[in-house]
């Protein structure tokens, strides 16, 4: 079973049929979506980080985006995936 640290805020947790993301809050944990794959779980999370931004400008939010994705790469490492930008995949790096 999957039991992922995203962030200090998030992680991912999996069962026998699905994954999970889940907000920690004090002592609490929140399941915030369930996901069919690692992967859909992994783009909930951006989604997620990227809707709670603060990013006032495109420049905030390519930054905010860059920083998931430096974060991720880490957290992620254990599974051998990494994230990449949809414009990276298509240039083929």
């Amino acid at each position: 079973m999957v039991n992922l640290d995203l962030d200090n805020k998030f992680k991912i947790r999996s069962d026998n049929l699905q994954f999970l993301l889940i907000e920690r809050s004090l002592n609490r944990e929140k399941v915030v979506g369930y996901f069919a794959t690692i992967q859909g779980a992994i783009e909930g999370y951006i989604n997620l980080k990227i809707r709670l931004s603060q990013a006032s400008n495109i420049n905030e939010l390519l930054a905010c985006i860059k920083t998931l994705q430096t974060r991720l790469n880490k957290s992620i490492a254990p599974l051998q995936l990494e994230c990449v930008s949809k414009k990276e995949e298509k240039n083929g790096n």
